[in-house]
């Protein structure tokens, strides 16, 4: 089955396109669509310097707090086949 999509490329995703199409020129235009599109997109996510999302560093505050409380921790181990192990207990 083949889907076919059509939409009409704003200015960003337009310059996006130019700027790739100079740098790759071994790409084909569909790879260098494909590449265009990802970096559009993810500038529309608004990510950090880290490439983190709002959602990404939410997650990370509460698991850096469950952390500091002490929660969520298992170990340390004495060696490998004990962590092993403890994975197969959690089942």
């Amino acid at each position: 089955m083949t889907v076919q999509i059509r939409f009409t490329a704003n200015k960003a995703m337009t310059n996006a396109l130019k700027q790739l199409k100079t740098k790759y020129r071994f790409m084909s235009d569909t790879e260098i669509f494909k590449l265009a599109f990802s970096r559009f997109y993810h500038e529309e996510m608004d990510l950090d310097e880290n490439g983190f999302t709002a959602k990404d560093r939410a997650e990370l505050r509460e698991a850096l707090a469950d952390l500091e409380e002490g929660k969520n921790i298992e170990g340390p181990y004495e060696n490998a086949q004990e962590f092993l192990d403890s994975l197969k207990n959690d089942n």
